[in-house]
């Protein structure tokens, strides 16, 4: 299977169905050119972080935001600026 797709579930909750419904998930990934200065995609990887609460208001998905989930690109390659980022909120 391709690591960009994975299994999930549709809480039956969701669409008041009776059990919950197996699919297929794709993860939201942010995408940019590899030549996008690192500074650049460190700030946004942390501002991304630092605003997660606010994101989650707008679109409840953003709760799964995490360190450990952020390092998942396969098959896209995470840009050097992104795992600086990481680096430094590990750190923290």
């Amino acid at each position: 299977m391709n690591p960009a797709y994975q299994a999930g579930t549709i809480r039956a909750d969701v669409y008041r169905t009776p059990t919950d419904t197996p699919t297929i998930v794709v993860p939201n990934v942010l995408l940019v050119r590899k030549d996008l200065d690192a500074d650049v995609a460190c700030a946004i990887t942390k501002t991304v972080f630092e605003k997660k609460d606010a994101l989650a208001q707008a679109n409840p998905a953003a709760k799964g935001i995490s360190l450990e989930n952020a390092r998942k690109t396969d098959p896209v390659p995470l840009h050097r600026g992104a795992a600086k980022a990481l680096q430094d909120l590990d750190a923290n």
